[in-house]
């Protein structure tokens, strides 16, 4: 931390080493496709079936395009928090920790 951050005091998108990053874009639904087709694929250790997922990217997707359009979705934080996807070994699936940390951001920008 630097000693001007110290007057100033910490920063909301301060990380933990006390260096600023920077905070991601706001979700929509086109942001969450291209950051789907980017998830790191994976056959030797344990993924996500991608069918499984891309399905619920466009659940998640036409859900943020009713927000946008200012309605209410139907599909809820608890939607997705409770989602759960068929397990990929020797086969191509999703890196799962890739997949679980933009769910995180879906989880946010959905409350």
């Amino acid at each position: 931390m630097s000693w001007l951050s110290k007057l100033r005091g910490p920063l909301d998108d301060e990380g933990p080493d006390g260096v600023a990053t920077a905070s991601p874009a706001p979700l929509t639904s086109s942001r969450l496709r291209t950051e789907v087709a980017a998830l790191t694929r994976t056959k030797l250790r344990e993924g996500y079936a991608i069918a499984d997922v891309d399905a619920m990217v466009e659940r998640v997707a036409a859900a943020l395009e009713e927000r946008a359009r200012g309605y209410r979705p139907a599909l809820t934080p608890d939607d997705v928090l409770t989602a759960r996807f068929r397990a990929t070994k020797f086969q191509e699936g999703y890196d799962q920790a890739d997949v679980d940390r933009l769910l995180d951001r879906v989880v946010a920008a959905l409350r």
